[in-house]
Order: C-alpha cells, then structure tokens, then sequence
C-alpha cells in the first residue's frame, strides 16, 4: 500500500515549552472539528495526563484545513498550563506514547514530551492499572469519535499500554 499524502485530514497543533524546550502536539481530525472543540479535546487529555508532567506551558495552537500544508494560528481556550515541576532540559525528552491502528490498519501514534513517567515496570511500558493516570490519559485519548484520528481520516484504535521512556533526539540534542 502506498503511503498517505501527510495533508490528507485536517491537523491541529499545539505548541508547548516544558523544561526550556519546545514541542508540538499534532492532532488529525474530523474537518468539522472547531477550535473550541479541538481546545477541549487537547484540553481534556492534558488535565487528566497533567499529575505526570513537568509543567507545561502552552505557546499556541494552529490547524491546518485537509489538503493543505499550511497552518494558520487558531485559539486554544485550554487552561494554558499543565503538569508541575520546572524540569531540567533534560527532562524534556521525557516521553508517554500512545500507539494503535485505524480500522483500515493505518498506524498512529499520540506523544507527549516532559513526561515524570520514563519508566513502568522495568520494560518502558506501562500495562493497563500500572499507572492510573496514564490509563486516564488513555480514556480521554479514545473518547472523541471526530478526533485523534491517524493519516487515512479514521479513528485511531488505542492499544491498552503507554510508551515511556527518553526521546533519543532529545536526549543527544541536550548533550
């Protein structure tokens, strides 16, 4: 199967600074998902994902439309800041994960940088019940149908564990 063009569903981005660092949290969606919507849903995951974060400091959101490369500044109504802690710039590349699969088979995968968690269970996973706020996290992460979606403009179907560990890019870009 050849690969999907990356512009095929509508994208929102949220930029954010943890530990001195910055990153972009990008969300394919539905094309009626409105900004307030999208605030919501980034708004929701990162409340309940906030207890195992370095504080977060939310610069923006864009969006851009399905077919388009280019992103436009849109308003994020979120509370602007999450997690606790200033964090070194090391702990920037700290990371949860998320993987799974469309319906259609196409993978996605949803990933935070400042992650407290870097480690479960001595195998950089974390199982369902390991941690209740990453399973949290998950919960909100499958609630939206019209939101986190992967490139073929389908729902992604979460698997049940967390990815934790360090960001390899992160790590050596620190050093």
């Amino acid at each position: 199967m050849s690969p999907l063009p990356p512009n095929s569903t509508k994208r929102y981005y949220l930029d954010y600074d943890v530990a001195s660092k910055q990153h972009t949290l990008i969300a394919r969606c539905d094309s009626a998902v409105t900004a307030a919507q999208a605030s919501t849903y980034f708004d929701n995951f990162l409340s309940a994902l906030s207890p195992v974060l370095f504080q977060w400091t939310v610069l923006g959101m864009r969006v851009s439309a399905a077919g388009s490369n280019i992103s436009v500044p849109a308003s994020f109504s979120g509370t602007g800041l999450y997690g606790t802690g200033t964090g070194t710039p090391a702990d920037s590349g700290g990371y949860a994960s998320w993987v799974g699969r469309s319906g259609a088979g196409v993978r996605g995968r949803v990933t935070v940088f400042g992650s407290t968690v870097t480690a479960t269970g001595g195998n950089w996973r974390a199982a369902p019940g390991e941690n209740t706020t990453l399973d949290a996290a998950l919960t909100e992460l499958r609630a939206p149908v019209d939101f986190w979606w992967a490139v073929d403009a389908l729902k992604i179907n979460f698997n049940s564990y967390t990815n934790n560990g360090y960001n390899a890019y992160w790590r050596n870009h620190t050093r």
